[in-house]
Order: structure tokens, then sequence, then C-alpha cells
């Protein structure tokens, strides 16, 4: 496609960075999508009503009640992103034109037989997946356990249990 659309639309760019960016986009959008889309269907829209109801506009809304809501799933999106477009070796390899990517390289080099270069090079490739996630890991995409108790309600720490000297128990919340 990307060989034979540079003769039939006009403006459209040679084969190189532009091509593989235009590529990466295109499939990494439907992943990120999903993700993303999955998150804001299951929010609800409890917040966003409530922040109407107390006279904040929609862009206002928006910034400060539902991005921060998505952005767990934003930050998601983006790191799988970044994975998939970082091992990829098909995309790039139909659209780079002379422009040489990691795996492209690293295929390359491997049709020789195995060096020290590539195994320098399937090190740092080792490296910045373990890097990825740490980022993953430290970036709050991952619920803490607390959070995924299923008897943990949005109130449950100011939940007490109170014994009163007749011998009963009274829940209260505070």
């Amino acid at each position: 496609f990307f060989v034979q659309a540079r003769n039939y639309i006009h403006g459209f760019p040679a084969l190189g960075k532009v091509t593989i960016l235009i590529g990466q986009v295109v499939f990494n959008a439907s992943v990120s999508m999903l993700i993303i889309r999955a998150r804001f269907v299951g929010m609800g829209d409890v917040l966003e009503e409530a922040a109407y109801d107390l006279g904040s506009g929609p862009l206002a809304t928006f910034r400060q009640v539902t991005l921060p809501r998505l952005m767990p799933a934003i930050v998601a999106a983006a790191l799988l992103s970044f994975t998939f477009s970082f091992d990829d070796f098909v995309l790039p390899n139909f659209t780079n034109g002379t422009t040489n990517t990691w795996p492209i390289v690293l295929f390359s080099a491997v049709r020789f037989g195995l060096t020290p270069a590539v195994n320098a090079l399937a090190t740092l490739g080792r490296m910045a997946a373990l890097a990825k996630n740490v980022a993953e890991r430290s970036s709050g995409t991952s619920r803490p356990k607390a959070a995924m108790r299923k008897d943990a309600g949005p109130r449950s720490c100011w939940r007490r249990r109170r014994t009163f000297t007749n011998g009963s128990e009274h829940t209260s919340v505070a």
C-alpha cells in the first residue's frame, strides 16, 4: 500500500521514518482505543453529573474529573503501544524504505550468525523491557492489593466497630 500510495496520492511521503510512524499510529490506535474505551465504559457518569450539578462546565469537568479517571488507561495504552512498536518487525519492514529500525537491524544481524554485537543489542532490548515494567509499576497503573478486595467499599476505611459497656456492638460511619 505505502509503495503504491505515493504514485496515486499527491503529497504522500516517501518510504522512511514518516511512513513507519503512520503505520505504527494506525496499528496502535486500535489497541489504545480498546483499552481506553473499556475504562471509559466502566467508569459510569455519576461524578461527571455531580460536577455539572456543582456548576462546572464541560471543559472543566473533562479536565478535572474525567481525564484523571482515564489516566491509568491512557498510561497503560501508551506503554502497550510502545511495547508493540518496539518489538514490531513486520510493519517497519514493509514501510521502511532505507530507514533501519532496531528490529530490522537485529534481524539482519542474526541472519549472518550470532556475534557479540547481536548479544549486546538483545541485552539492551531486555533492559528496555525491564525499564518499561518498572515504569509501569511506579506510575500507578497496577492496582494495589487493598483496592482489589471485594469488601472494600468507597467508605470502608471509615467504618468503626464500637463495643459498648453492655457488650453490644454497633458499627458507625465517621
